[in-house]
């Protein structure tokens, strides 16, 4: 036998190893597809569903080697000032930073998302984070309340916990 590798036969296991890679991708349900994309984690009308707001189509925000970011822009109605949804996923060291955050003076676990927590960093801001294995997604909603009076912090809660639960079945 030769040291020499024949082309025919490097070809012929290159091929059969693709087709098991496609046919283990096929095989994959679809249920547990995961997006990287953070403006597939909401859609305008989930958004609208919950805050009873009009909503911009995300738009793409930060994207850094460890994390992307996506941004949607409310309308100010039904009582409630102009803000935004913010959507984050953190896809390198996402693990640590839920671990040392969600210690944090603040942070409460929440019930019901796995492993997840809120965080209120101001009365008009409220933030949920949901650890899948070593990836972090946020979804955070703030609202600015000019010349009027911002939303309660519970109602601001509920609401951002309702979108990350909305948020995880695309995560």
């Amino acid at each position: 036998m030769s040291a020499r590798f024949r082309p025919r036969t490097v070809r012929a296991v290159a091929v059969a190893g693709m087709l098991g890679i496609a046919a283990a991708a096929l095989a994959t349900p679809a249920s547990a597809a995961v997006t990287r994309n953070p403006c597939r984690l909401l859609q305008p009308s989930e958004i609208e569903a919950v805050l009873e707001q009009s909503v911009a189509n995300g738009v793409p925000g930060v994207t850094t080697p460890v994390s992307k970011s996506c941004g949607y822009d409310l309308t100010a109605e039904q009582g409630k000032p102009g803000g935004g949804v913010h959507t984050t996923l953190m896809t390198t060291g996402g693990d640590v930073a839920f671990r040392v955050n969600s210690k944090r003076p603040g942070a409460e676990m929440v019930p019901g998302l796995g492993k997840a927590y809120y965080t209120a960093p101001t009365k008009t801001i409220g933030e949920v984070h949901i650890l899948k294995g070593h990836t972090l997604m946020a979804v955070q909603l703030v609202y600015v309340p000019v010349g009027g009076p911002a939303p309660d912090p519970s109602l601001i809660k509920d609401e951002v916990i309702q979108l990350g639960k909305t948020a995880k079945k695309r995560f």
